[in-house]
């Protein structure tokens, strides 16, 4: 065999592999995205999520009680202005309805915020240890300080505010690990093909009891009352005693 038939060969066998591996490549992809929308099918996205193998183990965030009547679910990003804005609103309304209501927290990661992703982490790291909602509070109320910082600038942020969430109690060693950890990484891409899965492309995006909200304003009474008004519309539908009004 002269060395032009050899290279023609070579060629062959170098072309064939990259096909065979590109083939190999595509059936991952596929598998893997389909796998990714059975987890999703399974659940019901309207009502709380336990624990399983798809998000690490890691159940639902929640601010209230998961035997509420109404559930509250948003999906959101930390570093998000809008988010930011409407958590406390949102903290104040599960307040005034006294158990009625609850907020369901899914973390949807929007790719141009630079620190988003890592703020999910911490706050699902802070969950493993029961201060997410303590955590998630503080992520927002301090939003400027950390949103554009650099990795170490960031991360200790994020320990000085576990501090002041747990009073001093958490353990910094375990949250940074967490942070870091796959089981952590497992919740956070779960909460955003659950996201991805209603075709959510905006933060917040926020479904009450599986109805959407489809205006969010900013100003703190025109949102409570565009809140307020499907709340309470179904807590007459079902003939239960309105906690907020005492109606």
């Amino acid at each position: 065999m002269n060395n032009r038939q050899s290279g023609n060969r070579f060629t062959i066998i170098i072309v064939t592999a990259i096909i065979v591996l590109f083939g190999a490549l595509l059936v991952w992809a596929f598998n893997n995205k389909k796998a990714a929308e059975d987890a999703v099918a399974e659940v019901d996205l309207n009502s709380y999520i336990e624990g399983n193998d798809k998000n690490g183990q890691m159940p639902d965030n929640i601010s209230g009680s998961k035997d509420a009547d109404i559930f509250i679910i948003e999906y959101a990003d930390y570093q998000c202005p809008g988010c930011a804005t409407t958590f406390p609103f949102l903290e104040e309304i599960i307040d005034e309805y006294d158990g009625q209501v609850a907020l369901i927290y899914r973390s949807f990661v929007l790719s141009y915020h630079k620190n988003g992703t890592a703020a999910a982490s911490a706050a699902n790291a802070a969950a493993r240890q029961g201060y997410w909602k303590e955590f998630a509070e503080l992520l927002y109320a301090n939003q400027s300080e950390w949103e554009y910082a650099d990795v170490e600038t960031r991360d200790n942020y994020y320990k000085e505010y576990l501090k002041e969430a747990s009073d001093g109690k958490a353990d910094i060693d375990k949250f940074i690990a967490d942070m870091n950890s796959d089981t952590v990484k497992k919740k956070v891409n779960y909460d955003i093909s659950l996201a991805k899965h209603l075709k959510v492309n905006a933060t917040p995006t926020i479904y009450i009891n599986g109805e959407s909200l489809d205006f969010i304003s900013a100003t703190k009474d025109e949102f409570k009352n565009i809140v307020y008004e499907k709340i309470d519309n179904y807590l007459t539908n079902k003939h239960i005693k309105n906690k907020r009004t005492g109606k």
